[in-house]
């Protein structure tokens, strides 16, 4: 049974999909139910990623870290 962390971030994050689908150079790659990571475009055509942990989300707020790809 899911957990309400994980029913949260999924119904987030499927509008973090839909805006990632319209900016150009965006993506979205899960790893878990509550964890994902976030790629961007550089302004010199490299990527920033951030990883983004939801573990305990509503109740405390996402923990964002720069990650390497």
């Amino acid at each position: 049974m899911a957990s309400a962390s994980e029913l949260m971030v999924a119904a987030e994050l499927e509008d973090l999909r839909e805006n990632a689908a319209v900016l150009d150079g965006w993506s979205v790659q899960l790893l878990s139910p509550t964890t994902f990571i976030l790629g961007l475009p550089a302004s010199d055509g490299s990527r920033f990623w951030l990883k983004c942990e939801c573990d305990r989300y509503p109740a405390l707020p996402p923990i964002w870290r720069w990650c390497d790809e």
